[in-house]
C-alpha cells in the first residue's frame, strides 16, 4: 500500500508541475504576441475601402512578393545611375537599414515626393524592392531594382489622392521569403 501512495503521490505531484509549466507556457506566448503600445500618430491611418488599402501602413507590417499585374505603378529601373546630377543629398538626412545593408538617399524623410522623383541608395545586395502607399488608397506603387556597383536607382510613377504616406524599401531572404534590412520612409504628396 506504501508502494501505490508514493507511486500516486509521484503522479500528482508531476501533473501539477507539468499544468503549471503548461500555463507558464502560454502566458509566455500570449505576451509575445501581444502588440506593442498603439502609436498616438492616426495620420498614417487609410480611410480608404478599396481593396488594396491598407489599415495602417506606418506599422512596418510585412510586404507580400507581388506576383499579380494589379492596378498599382512601378519604377523605371536606371541600374543604379541617376541623370540628376544636381541632387546632392548630405548624408546625414540619408535612412539605413539597422544591419546597414540598405542605405536610402533620396527621398529623404518626410520630404514631398511626386512621380517622376527618384528613389535612389546603396545596397550590398542584387536587389531592392520596395512599396509606396498612401494614406487614401494604400498600396500605389511596387517594384524591385537592381543593384549595380552597388547603387540603385529607379525613377518612381505613381497617382496619389493622399497627402501622406510612406516608402518601405527592403530586401526578401530567398531562403524563407521573410523581408530583411526594412527601411520605412514617411512622405508627403
Amino acid at each position: 500500500m506504501k508502494v501505490y501512495q508514493k507511486h500516486r503521490s509521484k503522479f500528482i505531484i508531476s501533473t501539477v508541475a507539468l499544468v503549471v509549466i503548461a500555463l507558464l507556457v502560454i502566458s509566455y506566448l500570449s505576451f509575445v504576441n501581444k502588440p506593442l503600445s498603439k502609436t498616438s500618430d492616426q495620420s498614417a491611418k487609410t480611410t480608404s475601402t478599396s481593396k488594396t488599402a491598407q489599415s495602417d501602413y506606418s506599422s512596418g507590417g510585412t510586404h507580400s512578393q507581388s506576383t499579380s499585374n494589379n492596378s498599382t505603378s512601378t519604377a523605371i529601373d536606371k541600374g543604379g545611375q541617376t541623370t540628376d546630377t544636381t541632387v546632392n543629398t548630405p548624408s546625414d538626412q540619408w535612412s539605413t537599414s539597422k544591419s546597414g545593408v540598405i542605405t536610402v538617399k533620396q527621398p529623404v524623410l518626410n520630404s514631398i515626393l511626386k512621380s517622376g522623383d527618384t528613389l535612389r541608395g546603396s545596397s550590398q545586395t542584387s536587389s531592392i524592392n520596395y512599396t509606396l502607399a498612401d494614406n487614401v488608397s494604400g498600396l500605389i506603387s511596387e517594384g524591385t531594382l537592381s543593384v549595380v556597383n552597388g547603387n540603385f536607382s529607379g525613377v518612381l510613377s505613381f497617382t496619389s489622392k493622399g497627402t501622406s504616406g510612406q516608402l518601405s524599401v527592403f530586401t526578401f531572404d530567398p531562403s524563407n521569403g521573410a523581408e530583411t534590412n526594412v527601411i520605412n520612409i514617411p512622405v508627403n504628396f
